[in-house]
Formats: structure tokens, C-alpha cells, sequence
């Protein structure tokens, strides 16, 4: 579980105005923003700017790109999320400036339907394979299009016999060919057959290119990486 965050930080905000003759000022809140607006009239043009604050605060900034017109809004906002665990705000990070949704229906989406983890693209799927019993619970499909015939022909190399001519083919053959030619004759499921020993994992496991599949994952828009507050994240939410 994501740790909450305690925002007991204050928050800097920055007008600067467009009239290069104007001075900018500094405000911390959406009522020190509007009695110091007013004490600057005539100039009425800023370009906001985030100075410090806790990071669930800037992130919020960028995602809802605060501009004089939001600013109170953002201040609103920021009560709501004061109690949101690490993960939540990355998940509405992801859907502000990800999906590009209003606040009222990133949050509700964060509430009941997009979840995220902290980490690549890699390590989701993982966990996701893990989840639905291992590489070979796949499908035959998915287990050929990511299974490295190279390095499996490789190994298999290692057990020729230069003076088995039975072998010759087999030796003759790049690593590659070799692992197809083999795939192609003996099938590849029994590669993915449970071990006698539970502690182990299918010979097959070794050969699936996990890198590749989570390429692939991203590529066909089912998983996206995204970084939130200098981390990682990685979803399945996507529209």
C-alpha cells in the first residue's frame, strides 16, 4: 500500500504579469490571490507560476495547467486530495494530463476504476503473468510471438554432436533456424508442462522475451508508463 502523503508544506504560487513594466508577486492561497489581484489593478494578465510546494501540489499544477482563470479552482482542488495516498494522486495525475479529463471525472475514475502501480511497463506485466499463472497461461499465440527462438537454438546447440550424424542438420542450422525447426517439429506446449519440482519454473519460461511482450503491451496501447512526482508508473487504464 502507498504510503498518504501530510501536506503540511505551504505553497508558493507566482504571478508575473505580461506588462514587462509590472512587478509580479507571490500569494499562497485563493483568497491572498484575489485581495493581492485587486491591489494590482489596472494590470489584470498574469502568467501563473508554481514556486514551491509538496509535490502532489506541482503535479497537480502541470496536470490542470493553472492559468489565472483555474487558479482558485486549483486551490479548491488541493483540499480534496489532501488525504490521497501516493498511488491515487499518480492515478489523477494520469488522468488530467494522461486522459486529459476534468478534475470531476478524473476523480471519479481514480475512485472506482483506474489503479496503477510504481514501476516499468516490465514489472507490471510481470506481476500480471504471475497473476494469471505464469507464461504458459498466455496462449499459444502470444507464447510463439514473444518466445526467443534464438537463445532456446542456442542452448540446444550446446547438446549436439559434431559425430552424431543425426546432428548434422541441427548443427548446420543458425541458432534461430534452429529453435523454429525444433519448435516447428515438436511443438512448443510441453515446453511450458508444470516441473516435478513446484520450486521451478517451466523450462519454456526462459526463452519468453518479457521485454519484448511489455513492448508489445505498450505499442498496442494495453499498459502505459507514465512519471509522476520523479517516479515511474505503469497502468491498463486506457481509452
Amino acid at each position: 500500500m502507498s504510503r498518504r502523503h501530510h501536506r503540511n508544506q505551504s505553497i508558493s504560487l507566482h504571478a508575473q504579469p505580461y506588462d514587462i513594466s509590472a512587478n509580479g508577486w507571490y500569494f499562497k492561497s485563493a483568497s491572498d490571490w484575489v485581495k493581492k489581484f485587486q491591489s494590482h489593478l489596472p494590470v489584470e494578465e498574469y502568467e501563473i507560476q508554481f514556486i514551491d510546494g509538496p509535490d502532489a501540489a506541482r503535479a497537480l499544477f502541470d496536470a490542470m495547467g493553472v492559468n489565472q482563470v483555474s487558479v482558485e479552482e486549483y486551490f479548491e482542488r488541493l483540499s480534496e486530495i489532501k488525504s490521497m495516498r501516493e498511488d491515487e494522486l499518480a492515478a489523477l495525475h494520469y488522468a488530467l494530463h494522461g486522459l486529459g479529463l476534468d478534475f470531476g471525472e478524473a476523480l471519479r475514475l481514480v475512485e472506482d476504476e483506474i489503479r496503477v502501480t510504481e514501476g516499468h511497463a516490465k514489472e507490471y506485466v510481470e506481476e500480471m503473468i504471475d497473476d494469471q499463472g505464469g507464461v504458459g497461461a498466455l496462449g499459444r499465440e502470444t507464447i510463439e510471438r514473444y518466445f526467443d527462438y534464438e537463445a532456446f537454438g542456442r542452448d540446444l546447440g550446446f547438446d549436439l554432436d559434431s559425430d552424431d550424424p543425426d546432428d548434422a542438420r541441427w548443427i548446420e542450422m543458425s541458432d534461430e533456424e534452429r529453435g523454429e525447426a525444433y519448435i516447428e517439429e515438436k511443438g512448443i506446449d510441453h515446453l511450458f508442462d508444470k516441473p516435478r519440482d513446484k520450486r521451478e519454473a517451466p523450462v519454456g519460461e526462459r526463452y519468453f522475451d518479457v521485454d519484448a511482450y511489455a513492448r508489445g503491451a505498450e505499442l498496442n496501447g494495453e499498459v502505459v508508463e507514465f512519471r509522476y512526482a520523479g517516479k515511474t508508473w505503469t497502468t491498463s487504464y486506457v481509452r
